[in-house]
């Protein structure tokens, strides 16, 4: 039987898979994405699928994937942005493939070297860690586990707190240990074994930071992959964006330097200690340790050169305020934008670090390498740390690559934070992507103005690569009102804010629904916050907003606990959190999500766009905007059983002639109403049964 006659068979009205799920309901969207798929597969073809919120998508992936995997003797390699929907592939649909195909279907997941737990490194490790209070706590934690483990994922090890979670750092696999003749799959290296499994595997799951680094480091780690689904591919993007990025920070850069030692901490000359006490030569120990002792005390002059450097950064010119970002240009370094001190910084951590290396190299010619090994990886990792870091920062500081885009940004907790990011993320792409192999990408939001060019230019796919957007499985129309106020005060006004803490207070009170916040800016947020707060909680309705101490996945669950609450999100509540039924009935848009014209990539990239011949508003920042309007809607309506408002507090929606492209966007008719009192009242009647 032919994948394509299997997929018709399995996804009819009343096929193998309605016999398979609970609660089968056929929808010929995802009938139509597996078929697709299964095309796409077989001419080994690229192909971009939008599936709206209820199709089934990973179902409608999986099951052509794993068949063709199967009857091929290949590997389908399938990337999540998040753990919970690599989670429900584990744990929902994987076991429904096992039934639909084959109970002898192996699916494996990857991970980054830094999940898994290397005994080589925990056995040298134990030492230094028992010689510290957390550190202590964590052996405690993990001894037991680490004689027993089979697979060595930490994420099936006992929960380890938050505040231990950078010791792991310490124990995980690391590639200066896996080059050993002593590291394989057979004598338990979790990492190679790992890795073997999923050689071994039909299907292979992983996250698209994982994917994009193996990418760019032309694929050591993964196994071949005969096939790619990339799921929540909107993220895909601005993943291989980071993974690309360089990035320094003042904590950063002290916690890289202490990784040299000698300042209290266990680090590389504490390490190197310890091998020079078992020198057999007195007289060259000695001389050795007097060395050790010297770059040790030079490490706290390098140690209080970088706080002043960092110190006297902010107090330049042009340094951003709290929490802001500041662009600089080309040829910073030499330019003005940092301080005087900053080559006699760098030079001094130079020879600062060249000390440590060569000291490293004179050890490493006199050991027993079979004896010595482990210790002398130990010592090199910090020492390489090291070299990176300042490779970076000296990179950042001259700021000599045109095609990329650098700026400065102060972090509460990080201190001063300097960054780059190439300009044309798709070059780097182009080549990596859709090369040879089927490629399919899919996600619920991926087109704007109804075509995925856009979003194929993002990934450095052309811009007809075929796609197929996929109509929306509710009946939205139904399900939703669509609402603006006309005669609030625009976004770009003042009193902007004071309509909408007026308007919020005056909707939770009179409306006795769940309501979710959104908004693109954090300073706006807190505005609204401090206003609405007192009040509301004085009637009993739960305000939370995002940025304070919770986690967005404590918030969301705080929210959903709540009989009454309102949920201030910015940022990573646009998509990824999800509120069906009553946990969820009004949803408020503050603004119309345009990309902020005054930040350093957004300026940068538009700069470019104008130098090659493009409108940046038309060719970049409607677009991006459009899809992210698109995923903001999208946390409204998870169910054909859903019903509830949606707002947006932004008139602009019908006042501009680009106003259109949104509603369409979204395909709901939207009623412009004169005023909040008028648009509470819509509210109340659309929701009669529960007012």
């Amino acid at each position: 039987m032919t994948l394509r006659s299997s997929i018709e068979t399995i996804f009819a009205e009343r096929g193998t898979l309605s016999r398979v799920l609970d609660r089968f309901e056929w929808r010929k969207q995802q009938t139509e994405m597996a078929r697709a798929i299964a095309v796409a597969l077989e001419r080994s073809e690229t192909l971009i699928i939008e599936a709206p919120t209820g199709v089934g998508k990973s179902l409608a992936y999986l099951i052509p994937g794993a068949l063709w995997a199967r009857q091929e003797g290949k590997v389908l390699l399938v990337s999540t942005h998040t753990k919970n929907l690599q989670d429900q592939i584990l744990r929902r649909d994987f076991p429904h493939l096992a039934r639909l195909i084959d109970r002898k279907i192996d699916v494996a997941v990857l991970k980054g070297r830094a999940n898994y737990l290397c005994r080589r490194r925990w056995s040298m490790a134990r030492a230094d860690l028992e010689g510290t209070t957390d550190g202590e706590v964590l052996v405690r934690i993990l001894e037991g586990w680490a004689q027993i483990t089979e697979s060595g994922d930490f994420d099936e090890g006992p929960p380890v707190p938050p505040r231990l979670r950078g010791l792991l750092s310490r124990i995980c696999s690391d590639p200066l240990f896996c080059v050993s003749h002593e590291c394989s799959a057979d004598d338990g290296c979790f990492f190679k074994l790992s890795r073997r499994r999923a050689r071994e595997s039909h299907v292979v799951l992983v996250n698209h930071a994982l994917l994009v680094r193996e990418m760019l480091s032309d694929g050591i780690g993964l196994p071949q992959a005969d096939a790619l689904v990339i799921d929540e591919a909107h993220n895909f993007p601005a993943i291989a964006a980071e993974a690309l990025e360089r990035r320094i920070s003042a904590r950063g850069s002290r916690q890289v330097l202490l990784g040299l030692g000698g300042q209290g901490e266990p680090g590389a000359s504490d390490r190197m200690r310890r091998i020079l006490r078992a020198w057999p030569s007195r007289v060259e120990r000695t001389k050795l340790m007097g060395r050790l002792r010297d770059m040790e005390s030079e490490l706290g002059s390098l140690l209080d050169a970088s706080r002043a450097w960092f110190d006297e950064l902010q107090r330049k010119d042009g340094y951003p305020h709290a929490g802001g970002r500041a662009r600089y240009r080309l040829g910073a370094g030499s330019g003005g934008s940092f301080p005087e001190s900053t080559y006699p910084y760098l030079d001094l951590a130079g020879e600062r670090i060249a000390r440590h290396e060569l000291l490293l190299q004179e050890v490493a010619a006199r050991v027993d390498e079979n004896v010595r090994e482990g210790e002398l990886r130990e010592v090199e990792r910090p020492i390489l740390n090291a070299r990176a870091w300042l490779t970076n920062l000296t990179a950042l500081v001259e700021a000599d690559d045109p095609a990329a885009v650098y700026w400065l940004e102060d972090d509460p907790q990080e201190g001063p934070v300097l960054r780059s990011r190439p300009l044309e993320l798709a070059r780097a792409l182009a080549s990596r992507l859709g090369v040879g192999t089927p490629l399919i990408l899919t996600s619920a939001t991926l087109a704007a103005d109804g075509t995925t060019a856009f979003f194929a230019a993002q990934c450095g796919l052309p811009a007809d690569t075929p796609s197929l957007i996929l109509p929306p499985v509710f009946d939205l129309d139904r399900q939703v009102l669509g609402l603006v106020p006309e005669r609030i005060h625009e976004p770009t006004d003042a009193a902007h804010g004071i309509d909408l803490a007026e308007g919020i207070e005056r909707l939770a009170t009179r409306i006795p629904r769940k309501i979710l916040v959104l908004f693109t800016a954090h300073e706006t947020l807190r505005r609204v916050e401090e206003r609405i707060r007192a009040p509301l909680e004085d009637r009993g309705i739960k305000v939370y907003a995002q940025g304070r101490e919770a986690s967005r996945q404590a918030l969301a669950a705080a929210f959903q606990s709540s009989e009454r609450a309102v949920l201030l999100g910015a940022a990573s509540f646009w998509e990824g959190v999800d509120f069906p039924g009553e946990n969820l009935e009004i949803l408020l848009m503050v603004r119309l999500p345009f990309p902020v014209p005054t930040d350093p990539f957004v300026e940068a990239y538009s700069e470019r766009l104008r130098e090659d011949g493009h409108e940046p508003f038309e060719d970049f920042m409607l677009p991006e905007a459009i899809v992210r309007f698109r995923q903001g809607f999208g946390r409204l309506i998870r169910s054909r059983e859903d019903r509830g408002v949606f707002a947006v507090l932004d008139p602009r929606i019908l006042r501009r002639g680009y106003g259109a492209r949104f509603r369409d966007a979204i395909g709901i008719p939207f009623h412009g109403v004169d005023s909040w009192d008028e648009m509470i009242r819509r509210a109340e009647e659309w929701f009669p049964d529960r007012a």
